[in-house]
């Protein structure tokens, strides 16, 4: 009776670790493949431009354009390179209720290209942003490291999944992954939708 009931107890724990899906709708979905790692799988399509024109480090700056208002509190892009920049995000306060300290992310993030993919690599930068930070409270989001794969289907539609993962001692409130989740999924939406709208055509 002890071996079984070991069994059932190691039974819940591995399957605390198989991948689950959070969210699948007709236009992106979003995998926890892991206890700290998250896939967000999704398309763009527009036959007015080629994308590999649009998609590069500049496009951050976008990013940020269209998403300050309700999720960027405060950025800044270091480009040193056309394949390598520094980046500072400080998130709005999405937790202050829940007693969640406001977080930051400071990551360095290269690109590698190829004829039909583009491959962003993240990793976070530990030393001090030079931004100072508004909120003394705030707190380095520990990203393990993020990797997006843009694999070009034609010039004017793209395939693209990002894996997140976050550092093994930073452990979510499920609460906490689900608003996440939906900002994660809103700012990448934007991001999609502005570009299917781009519009070179006069």
């Amino acid at each position: 009776m002890n071996n079984k009931d070991e069994n059932k107890d190691e039974n819940k724990n591995e399957n605390k670790h198989e991948p689950k899906i959070i969210v699948n709708k007709k236009d992106h979905k979003m995998t926890r493949l892991n206890k700290n790692s998250y896939l967000f799988e999704y398309e763009i399509e527009n036959n007015n431009i080629l994308l590999r024109n649009i998609i590069n480090l500049d496009f951050i700056r976008i990013i940020h354009k269209i998403n300050k208002q309700d999720i960027f509190e405060d950025f800044y892009l270091e480009k040193h390179s056309d394949n390598s920049s520094t980046v500072f995000i400080l998130f709005k306060h999405f937790f202050s209720d829940f007693g969640v300290s406001q977080k930051y992310a400071h990551i360095d993030i290269t690109l590698e290209r190829s004829d039909n993919q583009f491959i962003f690599r993240t990793t976070t930068n530990n030393n001090l942003p030079k931004r100072n930070l508004k909120k003394a409270a705030a707190e380095l989001l520990q990203i393990s490291h993020v990797t997006t794969v843009c694999d070009f289907i034609t010039p004017h539609k793209v395939s693209i999944k990002t894996t997140t993962t976050f550092n093994k001692n930073m452990g979510l409130p499920e609460f906490v992954e689900k608003l996440a989740t939906t900002i994660i999924g809103k700012i990448f939406l934007r991001c999609k939708q502005f570009i299917e709208k781009i519009n070179n055509n006069k």
